[in-house]
């Protein structure tokens, strides 16, 4: 599952603003997953969301990197959101690498979407890319 980084986060230069966005987003990721497991549970099926962000199963701490359980952007490609660009990101059709993910697994029998194709990252990607299709 995806949600969308607003815009003005990434061109704008409050860094208060950021800050608290790059917080919050997964945070908020974490209740949707949560919300969709116990939905599932009601459902008769079983499934386990898996934390967007933090606490890691391994912290490096001199890179200041960590790894969770799954790799969300790995299950994203997948589960047919997008492809995962140079710039090692997932990036979609519809709102670029713009993306915060999280994961839940589940025993559900579940078709994923089509599996993009599409060569979506320009020539000379940039770390931060918004396809000009998608409408502000």
């Amino acid at each position: 599952m995806a949600k969308k980084i607003p815009d003005q986060l990434v061109y704008g230069n409050l860094a208060t603003a950021y800050t608290n966005s790059v917080q919050a987003l997964p945070r908020r990721l974490d209740a949707v997953a949560c919300a969709l497991a116990v939905f599932v549970d009601k459902k008769g099926g079983r499934a386990m969301p898996i934390p967007a962000d933090d606490p890691y199963t391994y912290w490096n701490e001199t890179n200041r990197r960590g790894m969770g359980d799954v790799s969300h952007k790995h299950a994203a490609q997948a589960a047919g959101l997008g492809i995962l660009g140079e710039n090692s990101l997932l990036i979609t059709p519809q709102y670029g690498n713009r993306v915060d993910l999280v994961s839940m697994t589940t025993d559900l029998d579940l078709e994923p979407g089509p599996v993009v194709e599409d060569a979506l990252c320009p020539q000379k990607c940039r770390f931060v890319w918004m396809p000009t299709r998608v409408a502000l």
